[in-house]
């Protein structure tokens, strides 16, 4: 599962986006652990944040991961002009994309 959020500062120039991202560990699954990655891109492709983390399954089943950061002058949206970024999620194994969302 995943969780998008997207705010302005108090000031309406500076955007905050955040992703909480759920990735679940099955019985059986021999991944030892991977890259997972969040990229967000405007209305012409160009990234305007990206993270990376390393993830290691724990011995829990279901494993919260967390994405802060700052977008400067965003496109701002309204109901006359809807600008719209594109989010695109991907889980790397040893260096397969193991799945991809966007």
């Amino acid at each position: 599962d995943f969780f998008l959020n997207a705010d302005l500062d108090a000031n309406y120039r500076t955007g905050l986006f955040n992703a909480d991202i759920v990735l679940r560990k099955f019985t059986g699954n021999t991944i030892a652990g991977g890259i997972l990655n969040v990229e967000l891109l405007d209305k012409n492709g160009k990234t305007v944040f990206s993270q990376k983390k390393t993830i290691k399954p724990g011995a829990d089943s279901l494993q919260m991961n967390s994405f802060k950061g700052k977008v400067q002058q965003p496109l701002q949206w309204s109901a006359e002009i809807p600008n719209l970024y594109q989010c695109i999620i991907c889980f790397y194994f040893t260096k397969k994309v193991a799945g991809k969302l966007s």
